[in-house]
């Protein structure tokens, strides 16, 4: 009986862990379970595995991945929809989307041209590609895109702007009115089109016509007519209507000074351009002071144009104030090194001052820049005829005459520059070409009669 009850605690001892364990189970099972319920409430239990998807429910995803700017996504989705079903021009054309958003352009153009080819009147494929050759600068590809868009709807807009864009590019721009035209058809009131298509008509030399448009903007655009009325001078004086360029500019530009706002710089440039140009009329009848104030006035509104210093250092030459006009040309020379006429012009002042090695200077200049300069041969072989350099001068008269063959001041000097040479039977018949080029021409005469005489006492 004593060992019987001894053994009562060991029992209810293994019983208590038998539990505990059981417990300890019980609680370490709950968790697990409760972690995997945990894992599984992250997934959307309404959407389907991706394995498991219809075409519907691909393009859905798809669609549902773009809103969320997921284009891996998207894509990979609407490419599971075109394996599903290969012939769907929407999806294919919405690839394209995708790949042009990644501006992968090779892919994108290749999708929208299957779209297109799936389905011949998709517009937005056509638009796609012509848009995307165009901002790679594949010109004929974006033309061809463009045009097949057009033959499918003549007046889309967008369409019809690209290929402006394109042809004007080219200076195409007769073959731009009809697409200017239709959009201004297309919206009357669209002031912009109205201004592209004045703007193209300046530059395919319609000038009518495109007066006529900015004169209309003027009306229906108020808050911009002092723009358009600029327009308008531009036009007048590329018609050489200077003085009507001149009246209109002169307004634009009185109206910007009062109101204190920048003065455009086209307008004050085409106006300056505007003086010069009636500076040089008033300048060949004789009117030199007033052609003189008319450069001047025009420099204030340009001073970086080489043709008013040009103008006005002629006009103050032929008013015999040479050392102002040397100074003007020099300025238009530093403007433009390569400027031709600005170094014949300074040639021609040093050699009427004596300077002779300037003068021969800026002939050589002359001559380096414009080589079919007949003067600037002539003047740089009388130069070194001058300066006892006569076979130099040999060979620059002769230049001369190859460019102007009947230039009888050339031929006669080269006459004076053989005789310097001993070469007295090749002065007597250049002295007989100039008399027959020029039967009065008295040296030539005087001299021809003493050579002959000279070679008849040798003989």
């Amino acid at each position: 009986m004593a060992a019987g009850l001894g053994e009562a605690p060991v029992f209810w001892m293994v019983m208590i862990s038998v539990v505990a364990l059981l417990v300890f189970l019980i609680v370490l099972f709950g968790k697990t379970s409760g972690a995997a319920t945990a894992s599984d409430s992250q997934n959307d239990p309404n959407e389907p595995s991706e394995a498991k998807l219809d075409f519907s429910g691909h393009i859905n995803a798809a669609n549902q991945a773009l809103a969320d700017y997921q284009y891996d996504k998207a894509l990979r989705h609407f490419e599971d929809a075109l394996r599903l079903k290969k012939n769907d021009a929407p999806t294919c054309f919405s690839i394209g989307r995708i790949h042009a958003l990644r501006n992968d352009y090779r892919q994108a153009i290749a999708a929208f041209a299957r779209a297109a080819q799936l389905e011949p009147g998709k517009i937005e494929a056509h638009y796609e590609m012509a848009r995307l050759h165009a901002q790679q600068e594949k010109w004929q590809e974006a033309h061809q895109a463009v045009e097949a868009l057009l033959a499918i709807d003549a007046n889309h807009e967008d369409a019809l702007k690209i290929k402006i864009n394109l042809l004007t590019r080219d200076k195409q721009f007769e073959k731009a009115l009809p697409h200017l035209r239709k959009l201004a058809e297309l919206r009357p009131q669209n002031v912009d089109y109205l201004e592209h298509y004045a703007r193209v008509l300046h530059q395919a030399a319609r000038y009518d016509a495109a007066m006529e448009i900015y004169q209309r903007l003027v009306d229906v655009a108020p808050a911009n007519a002092l723009r358009y009325r600029g327009k308008i001078g531009l036009l007048l004086f590329d018609m050489n209507r200077f003085e009507e360029a001149r009246e209109e500019l002169l307004y634009v530009l009185s109206v910007e000074s009062e109101a204190q706002t920048p003065v455009e710089k086209h307008v004050a440039e085409t106006y300056a351009a505007c003086l010069c140009n009636l500076g040089v009329d008033h300048q060949k009848g004789g009117r030199l002071d007033e052609a003189i104030a008319l450069y001047q006035e025009a420099l204030q509104y340009h001073q970086a144009n080489e043709d008013i210093f040009y103008n006005l250092g002629k006009a103050l030459n032929e008013k015999g104030d040479a050392a102002q006009a040397i100074e003007h040309f020099q300025r238009a020379l530093r403007m433009n090194p390569r400027d031709a006429d600005s170094c014949y012009e300074l040639a021609r002042l040093m050699d009427g001052q004596g300077n002779l090695k300037e003068a021969a200077h800026y002939y050589q200049l002359c001559r380096e820049y414009d080589r079919k300069s007949a003067a600037a041969a002539f003047g740089l072989g009388t130069i070194y005829g001058l300066m006892g350099d006569y076979e130099q001068a040999v060979g620059a008269l002769k230049d001369a005459i190859r460019l102007q063959p009947r230039y009888v001041d050339a031929i006669y000097n080269l006459a004076i520059c053989q005789e310097k040479l001993k070469k007295p039977r090749k002065a007597l018949q250049l002295y007989q070409k100039v008399l027959e080029i020029a039967p009065d021409h008295r040296e030539a005469s005087s001299n021809l009669a003493h050579l002959r005489l000279e070679l008849g006492k040798r003989v």
